[in-house]
C-alpha cells in the first residue's frame, strides 16, 4: 500500500474515531444537563419565594336576608334586627320589598365590627393603628 493511501486511510479512520467521541462526549452532556436541569428544578421552590395564586373574589351581587345570616353566623331574624337599627344597610330593587344587601357590603360591616383582645369579661377594644 503506497504511502498516500496509508495516510489517507489513517486520516479517515482518526476522523472517524473523533466523531465518534464527539458524539459520546455531546450524550453525555446532554445526560448530565437533564439530570442537573431535574435536581434545579427539584430544590427551586427552596431558593425561590413564589407568591401564592391569588385568591378567588366572589362575583358582586345582592344577597337576600338568608344568605347574610349565614355569612354572620346569626339568624334572619337578627339580621331584620340590624337593618331596622341602621347597623346595616340594605337596598330594595325597584317594584320589589325585598331587602337584598351587596356582597361587598356584607364585608365591609365585618370589617368595621369592633375588635377584641383578652377574656370576655375583660375585653379590650383594639382600636386601628
Amino acid at each position: 500500500m503506497p504511502r498516500k493511501a496509508a495516510d489517507a486511510a489513517a486520516g479517515e479512520l482518526v476522523a472517524a474515531l473523533m466523531a465518534g467521541v464527539e458524539r459520546v462526549a455531546a450524550e453525555k452532556v446532554t445526560a448530565q444537563m437533564e439530570e442537573l436541569a431535574g435536581k434545579v428544578l427539584e430544590h427551586l421552590p427552596e431558593l425561590i419565594y413564589l407568591p401564592p395564586p391569588p385568591a378567588d373574589v366572589p362575583e358582586e351581587r345582592l344577597l337576600s336576608v338568608g344568605e347574610v345570616a349565614r355569612i354572620l353566623g346569626c339568624s334572619p331574624a337578627t339580621v331584620g334586627k340590624r337593618f331596622e337599627t341602621g347597623e346595616l344597610a340594605y337596598v330594595l330593587e325597584r317594584g320589589s320589598d325585598v331587602r337584598k344587601v351587596p356582597y361587598s357590603w356584607v364585608v365591609e360591616y365585618i370589617h368595621r365590627l369592633p375588635r377584641y383582645t383578652g377574656k370576655l369579661k375583660e375585653k379590650k377594644e383594639v382600636k386601628d393603628a
